[in-house]
């Protein structure tokens, strides 16, 4: 079992049967959910005259993760030849994606006959690894060295190794911070010892004089294990055979310094004594990162059959050596038979990993948040109930911050960061585009890319950077601030306080499910901070501006009250749009707005209202306006007052539809064109000439006369064409007068055809 940089850890072992066994890895998650299975390939090794003959790897797989991110993985394989049995233990590297690099190296060179056997590996900070074996013909154990080029050093002779039964593992070894490594033996049955193993020359190794573990009487010593601890030094367990009125079998460890000196005495790992603890057996030991350690034992305090019944327990002790909690069982209760410890392993988050003979336990020892960098692939890290900080760099990670007001930053869209609801207040922060999963709170931009940030359904503070960014609030009442940039801001459901920041910046309501009323200058709903501009839904927006914006609608009939510095952009095909004006107004000139009226039909302040090129309906209002059409088809009602009109190219309608008056209602037409231009009456104010519709129907070619009155009963509109006056006369020759409503040019061609009654 191995614990991986990325949090997730590895078991490697074999599958099939004789003789087709094949080394297999399994991929756990930092849950300890499966992640993935694989039978490893391992590329043909065979050596001249013995050919395949690695092709059945079925002793003892180990694995080891090398600084740079590749698994190193050692095992023993066989095959009976000719009637002599070869076994050799190999070594091969694995990228992170568990593909062979490169044929796998022999740790000893196989020989007819050869009996040597892998038992530990560990690597240095720069990638060498080191291993141990033990030869059963000569009895010895050694260790070799293989540098990362793959050059393999000469062994190292550890002297007699002797084991409490045939296959027992003798040799751990460690690696310590200073480059150096620690190697333990049990030499025979009562003897345990040390080596200091040093870097020299040319990728080989030297040892240290043997420095002794136990001093102990007892007759019986094994399960020696040895790890690293942070900061220097090491710490070494073991189990003994008591003597009477001792536990039947008890378990000791003892700190040393970087150079192998002792700097704390044996002491027994439990802290209870016999008749209390029965018996305490092979233990694993750990480095913990605040330069303590944890040891994992088989602990009997009852008895099953006459024998004492052992369960797997955790202790945590400081860097000298010090118990800093009660022991915690990590395996169930011992009832039926004893539950036996295999290994002992530290995730990239802290937590441990606790392999026993009922399966996997994670135990959570940590007391404080905890802060962490991902590798370049993809990473699971799991937080504490702390404050914590992830970093999961690059590849697709998952991080898991659980209790606490945790901080993510994540550089890929795909990146997971999961809380769970009432787990404090959480903070993503994002150098690319990226969308907040559920029950996380804050979402803040990185760097200065233009990148997009998405809220959930929480109340979101979602923050831009320098970029032009793209805030999307979702549910709730979320905080959106642009920072720096052109920013687009949708704030979603909600009541939310949208801050463009610096920049122009645009509110948008593209994700409304229907029309909005949205007001730059202040009122109810959403509260505006630095906004220059909005962005309509595809439904029927209302839109006023702070007399400096840019409001698009859309799609929808849209609805904009404007002042003289707004800006309406509009494009085809999306609704009947009107622009509504507190006073003069000129849109621009691509602006696709059906309407343009002035605001208050009984102000007297006079305005000009300016159209674009395509077709435009002005409506004007009390006052004297002037109104202007550009290009295209425009429709243009003045209002009440003595107006000024230009219709501009194209063919273009001018509508009366207010009470007439002789002096404060005579509109000016300065470029009327009988032949393109036409004149529409409302049928309500001008009675005498019959029905009218819609679309304007043409009253009768006798009620239109040229002159300066009517001339017979019938004439209903006269047009003076010495001075371009237009009038109504409501009984023709009869006895009420005659009343001016528009002036036109002089010698127009002016029939009845151009006048339409609506």
């Amino acid at each position: 079992m191995t614990a991986l940089s990325n949090g997730t850890f590895l078991f490697v072992g074999r599958s099939g049967t004789f003789p087709d066994y094949k080394l297999k890895a399994w991929i756990y998650n930092a849950d300890g959910s499966l992640k993935a299975e694989q039978i490893l390939d391992v590329p043909d090794h065979g050596l001249p005259g013995i050919v395949g003959h690695l092709e059945v790897p079925a002793i003892d797989p180990m694995a080891v993760e090398l600084p740079d991110g590749r698994i190193s993985i050692t095992w023993t394989a066989y095959t009976p030849s000719s009637g002599n049995t070869y076994v050799a233990p190999w070594v091969g590297i694995y990228g992170a994606d568990l593909a062979p690099i490169g044929a796998p190296k022999p740790v000893f060179d196989p020989v007819s006959g050869a009996r040597d056997y892998a038992e530990s590996i560990a690597a240095l900070r720069d990638g060498t690894l080191v291993i141990s074996a033990r030869d059963e013909n000569d009895g010895h154990a050694y260790v070799r060295l293989f540098s990362p080029d793959g050059a393999r050093s000469a062994a190292l002779d550890l002297g007699v190794a002797g084991g409490p039964q045939p296959g027992a593992v003798l040799t751990d070894v460690t690696a310590l911070d200073n480059g150096s490594a620690v190697v333990v033996v049990r030499e025979n049955t009562s003897s345990l010892k040390g080596y200091m193993l040093t870097r020299s020359g040319a990728g080989g190794a030297t040892l240290s004089a043997p420095f002794s573990i136990s001093t102990s009487t007892s007759p019986i010593k094994e399960g020696v294990k040895v790890t690293g601890l942070e900061g220097g030094g090491f710490v070494v367990t073991w189990m003994e055979q008591g003597l009477p009125g001792e536990p039947d079998f008890n378990s000791f460890l003892q700190v040393y310094d970087s150079e192998g000196a002792a700097v704390s005495a044996a002491k027994p790992i439990s802290s209870l004594s016999f008749p209390d603890l029965l018996s305490a057996g092979h233990s694993d030991v750990l480095a913990l990162p605040d330069g303590g350690f944890a040891v994992a034992y088989e602990k009997a305090t009852d008895s099953i059959g006459g024998a004492p019944g052992l369960e797997v327990h955790l202790a945590i002790f400081d860097r000298h050596g010090t118990r800093t909690a009660d022991d915690v069982r990590v395996s169930q209760e011992a009832i039926t038979a004893s539950i036996y410890l295999h290994e002992l392993q530290l995730m990239a988050d802290g937590r441990i990993l606790v392999w026993h003979s009922q399966g996997i336990q994670i135990v959570d020892p940590r007391d404080h948040a905890i802060s962490l960098t991902g590798t370049a692939g993809s990473d699971h890290y799991i937080g504490t109930v702390f404050d914590d900080a992830f970093d999961g760099g690059a590849g697709t990670d998952r991080l898991e911050g659980g209790r606490g007001n945790d901080t993510y930053v994540v550089d890929h869209p795909d990146d997971q960061v999961v809380e769970r609801a009432d787990e404090g207040l959480d903070t993503v922060l994002t150098s690319v585009s990226y969308a907040l999963a559920a029950h996380v709170e804050h979402l803040t931009a990185t760097g200065s890319a233009s990148i997009g940030l998405t809220g959930n359904e929480l109340d979101n503070a979602i923050a831009g950077n320098a970029g032009a960014n793209r805030l999307d609030g979702g549910a709730g009442n979320d905080t959106l601030s642009g920072g720096l940039g052109d920013d687009t801001l949708d704030g979603g459901a909600g009541t939310d306080v949208l801050d463009g920041g610096e920049g122009f910046d645009f509110v948008s309501f593209a994700s409304a499910s229907s029309g909005v009323t949205a007001n730059l200058s202040g009122g109810a709903g959403d509260t505006f901070i630095g906004i220059e501009g909005l962005l309509g839904s595809s439904f029927d927006d209302v839109f006023t501006g702070s007399g400096s914006a840019l409001l698009m609608g859309g799609g929808g009939n849209d609805a904009y009250f404007v002042g003289p510095g707004d800006v309406v952009g509009e494009a085809g095909h999306e609704g009947r749009d009107s622009v509504i004006a507190s006073g003069s107004y000129a849109l621009r000139a691509d602006a696709e707005i059906e309407i343009l009226r002035l605001q208050g039909v009984s102000s007297k302040v006079g305005a000009s209202l300016i159209g674009s090129d395509t077709d435009n309906a002005f409506i004007g209002h009390g006052g004297t306006n002037t109104l202007r059409g550009l290009s295209g088809n425009d429709t243009l009602s003045g209002g009440s007052g003595n107006d000024r009109l230009y219709g501009g190219t194209g063919k273009d309608v001018f509508v009366f539809d207010t009470a007439l008056s002789r002096t404060k209602n005579v509109d000016r037409i300065y470029d009327f064109d009988p032949r393109y231009d036409s004149i529409r009456l409302e049928n309500k104010i001008f009675i005498k000439l019959g029905k009218g519709s819609a679309t304007g129907i043409k009253f009768k070619p006798d009620m239109f006369v040229k002159g300066k009155a009517a001339k017979d009963r019938e004439d209903r509109i006269i047009y003076d064409k010495g001075t371009g006056a237009l009038y109504y006369d409501p009984d023709g020759t009869g006895s009420k007068p005659q009343v001016k409503f528009a002036t036109l040019n002089k010698n127009l061609k002016l029939s009845s055809s151009d006048f339409f009654v609506i």
